[in-house]
């Protein structure tokens, strides 16, 4: 007879792509501990299995720039948006598109041209795969009633869009427009003519965006914002071979047009792979022509459009959220290493700085009700996410020294010597940088405070299960986490969440909440994108990393939820007064693990007691 294990097993390995592993396996929690028990090998195995066949990660998109059409299986119109049949005019363009779409498939495709003769990226599926897509209201209603069959969708930049890169690179109006000019042109020349202003000016403006967008040229700046533009979005993990397959490209060529797109001149692309400098000048020349390109800025415009569509037609599941363009999102570019630092600063300037160091399992995003609340006690709260985390870019090496690095980035960028900190996670870089720079970190509160591998016994629950799996048995650690950044969709990521607090009634009341249960999804999502972060941070955990001690804790503060499913109250507060001596610690009897989405103006008010 089959035991449970043996069942789960059999489950994981049936899967297809629409189901999540993670969900399989934590709905049937005793299943899954035999058989980590009994059969580590066969789990193991039946866990890669299912997640090689990746329906791709999460995605939450600017809507306004997409542009839609639905049309049926021949290919002929439907319906459409005004921007799509306002851009893309060529005959029979859908008829190819659509063309070997077939139940839950999706496919990317680039079509010749558009009304001003450049190459255009398009995604396609069937009405089955594509409900959760950004698409317009007419298109939506000719699929459901079946009219339509197929939903075709392009990335078209919308003006929110365009506001949203530029508050994060913080261009002015000017440079803004100039970028747009670039993506729409594709040559400064022409978009200095279209503008009315002169070349040299438009040079200036370029140099400009190129040093607070961190690029080397036109092309890796382009799609840099291009991608701010489409929202939080995670391209094909393996854009040479997608290039590849689109254009017919050898791998060498696809290779050189990425590196192309990300700024290097020919020279470089062609020393980096290894090719005589005539032998990269004809590669690159079959790009172009293959990709119907003329320049590095129109390519790098081009790959924009396709990565934002290739994570599309693979996401495991797409959130169009309108707020997109109005959060206030911040790209600070590093100076120690390459990429940039992702920041939410949500304000008021003249608001007591504090810095939000949000949970392992989770992004940048606070909760409205966590703001608000924090403003009301007149604090302005700035979240910074930590590196391999959603969009602030991952750089090898120590994490915990990175995040000491990309804190003081951010500290410098916003020009602020003094600020207090909230912290639900990452503890270990901001102890580290309140340690070595005395007097910028003033103190501040520890939420939930999460307990490292030699406090956390014993395990148990449905929270205990996943650590042992992750922690006890490090080869399972790439593919859970990939399992939950790939293929848990919104439905999934609640239902794991729901799972994890059980038993603990303030976090189920916050599950209930529409609003809440969004802002909790949200700050996973964003966690999900990057993967890098988390995995290498769950490692360390797992390996026995631990805080540094602080000598005097009297300027912070621990909350500690008394109904807190993941970690035991009582051993938290225990480690919570090791940790930093002298702080004040208090159990909050009626709260769990999500205080801040519980309990605000608890947290806000805990917070004003130690700062003052």
């Amino acid at each position: 007879m089959d035991t449970p294990g043996a069942e789960l097993l059999e489950r994981l390995r049936r899967a297809d792509r629409a189901v999540s592993p993670v969900t399989l396996m934590l709905t049937d929690p005793a299943a899954l501990e035999e058989a980590l028990a009994t059969q580590p090998d066969d789990l193991l195995a039946a866990i890669e299995a299912n997640v090689a066949q990746s329906a791709g990660r999460h995605l939450v998109l600017v809507g306004p720039s997409f542009a839609s059409a639905a049309c049926d299986g021949t290919g002929r119109l439907v319906a459409c948006d005004d921007s799509f049949s306002d851009w893309l005019s060529e005959a029979g363009v859908l008829e190819s598109v659509v063309r070997d779409v077939a139940g839950a498939r999706s496919r990317l495709t680039v079509v010749a041209q558009d009304r001003r003769g450049r190459p255009v990226a398009l995604a396609a599926a069937d009405w089955s795969l594509a409900r959760n897509w950004p698409l317009s209201e007419a298109v939506t209603a000719a699929l459901r009633q079946g009219t339509a069959s197929h939903a075709v969708v392009a990335f078209r930049p919308s003006a929110d869009g365009w506001v949203r890169a530029g508050g994060a690179f913080g261009l002015t109006k000017a440079e803004l427009r100039v970028a747009q000019g670039l993506a729409r042109h594709g040559q400064l020349r022409a978009t200095c003519a279209a503008q009315g202003i002169a070349y040299e000016t438009g040079r200036k403006l370029l140099a400009s965006i190129l040093r607070k967008v961190g690029a080397r040229r036109q092309a890796d700046a382009l799609r840099a914002l291009l991608a701010v533009v489409a929202g939080d979005t995670s391209p094909h993990r393996d854009m040479a071979r997608v290039l590849g397959d689109l254009f017919a490209l050898t791998d060498r060529q696809a290779r050189l047009a990425l590196a192309i797109a990300n700024g290097a001149t020919r020279d470089d692309a062609a020393r980096a792979l290894g090719l005589a400098s005539h032998a990269a000048k004809d590669a690159l020349k079959v790009v172009y022509d293959a990709c119907g390109v003329v320049n590095a800025a129109d390519l790098g415009r081009l790959l924009a459009e396709i990565e934002a569509l290739s994570g599309l037609a693979t996401a495991c599941d797409v959130d169009v959220d309108a707020a997109l363009s109005r959060e206030p999102l911040r790209l600070i570019r590093r100076r120690w290493a390459e990429g940039h630092v992702a920041v939410s600063d949500h304000g008021p300037a003249d608001g007591q700085p504090v810095v939000y160091c949000h949970a392992q399992m989770q992004g940048r995003h606070l909760p409205q009700v966590t703001v608000r609340a924090l403003q009301a006690e007149g604090f302005r709260p700035i979240a910074v996410e930590r590196a391999g985390f959603g969009l602030s870019d991952w750089v090898d090496g120590d994490f915990a020294e990175a995040g000491v690095r990309d804190l003081a980035e951010v500290l410098d960028a916003l020009e602020l010597d003094r600020v207090h900190a909230l912290a639900r996670g990452g503890v270990t870089p901001l102890f580290r940088f309140a340690l070595a720079n005395p007097g910028r970190v003033a103190g501040g509160l520890l939420l939930g405070i999460g307990l490292p591998a030699s406090y956390d016994r014993p395990r148990t629950g449905i929270s205990g299960l996943t650590k042992r799996l992750v922690f006890d048995h490090p080869r399972f650690m790439a593919p859970f986490v990939r399992a939950l950044t790939d293929r848990t969709s919104n439905a999934a990521a609640v239902q794991f969440h729901r799972q994890l607090i059980r038993g603990s009634p303030p976090d189920e009341r916050v599950l209930e909440d529409p609003a809440l249960a969004a802002d909790l999804i949200r700050a996973a999502r964003q966690a999900a994108i990057g993967v890098d972060g988390f995995l290498q941070e769950s490692l360390a955990h797992g390996e026995g990393m631990e805080p540094p001690r602080l000598a005097d804790g009297s300027a912070w503060r621990v909350l500690v939820g008394g109904h807190d499913p993941v970690f035991d109250p009582g051993l938290a507060s225990r480690y919570g007064r090791d940790l930093v001596p002298g702080a004040t610690v208090e159990v909050v009897a009626e709260g769990g693990r999500w205080l801040h989405l519980s309990h605000p103006a608890l947290v806000a008010k805990a917070l004003r007691a130690v700062a003052g």
